[in-house]
């Protein structure tokens, strides 16, 4: 069965999660250079998931990115994102991004340009599929600034043009799924506020240019605000 869209993939993690379909193979995608950070116009077909390549990511994981982003997905360091739990078209996407040069990273540049292009689905498919944990103390910030970081995340402010974060990146009702757009809830509040600065100081691209924009609209009280509203988060 071919995949008509990022979908597919997605409804076939949760499958894999539910215990069903465990031998349904389905094909995954390759991005095709065109899209910059959040995804492009076209895509390439690549080998069909299955069960064995869900157990190749597994092993993919604990072999290439256990030691950063643990190998169930649940990173360690303030630094470093999870990726449990995590939409398997946005870090397909982002494997292929790191591996085309269009984000870079020093560590994960190398790590994603080395990987076998058969084993970037199922590693994307076998993070999807785990359980996020908040960390320990990531509620801990003071009350006012996690609020602070609530109304910037959930209503925005229309007074700086800032729409609210949760409209691409909650899932929930009324949000439909965003499937180039990562979810953020439990996410570390260091690593959330070094991307936002990244982006403000456009050392990390995205297409389209949107998260640009909006962190050129942030000061630094903005970005600690709604990285600890992040962090306290269950992802949705």
């Amino acid at each position: 069965m071919k995949v008509k869209s990022w979908s597919n993939v997605l409804l076939f993690s949760a499958a894999l999660a539910s215990g069903g379909l465990l031998a349904l193979p389905v094909t995954a995608f390759a991005m095709c250079g065109h899209g910059g950070e959040h995804g492009c116009r076209g895509a390439t077909a690549t080998d069909a998931l299955t069960a064995d390549d869900m157990e190749r990511g597994r092993q993919r994981a604990a072999q290439e990115c256990a030691r950063c982003h643990g190998a169930d997905g649940n990173a360690s360091e303030a630094t470093i994102p999870s990726l449990a739990g995590q939409k398997s078209a946005y870090l397909l996407t982002q494997l292929q991004n790191f591996r085309a040069d269009r984000r870079h990273n020093r560590l994960m540049t190398p790590v994603a340009q080395a990987l076998a292009e058969q084993d970037a689905a199922p590693l994307a498919a076998y993070f999807s599929v785990q359980t996020l944990k908040l960390r320990p103390g990531s509620g801990a910030s003071a009350p006012g600034l996690v609020e602070a970081g609530r109304a910037l995340y959930e209503e925005g402010d229309a007074s700086r043009h800032l729409p609210a974060c949760s409209h691409c990146h909650d899932t929930g009702p009324g949000h439909g799924p965003r499937e180039r757009f990562p979810l953020l809830g439990g996410q570390p509040a260091a690593y959330v506020v070094s991307q936002l600065k990244q982006f403000q100081a456009r050392e990390r691209q995205a297409m389209p240019p949107m998260m640009t924009r909006i962190a050129a609209r942030l000061d630094e009280n903005d970005m600690q605000a709604v990285a600890a509203f992040i962090a306290a988060r269950p992802q949705r």
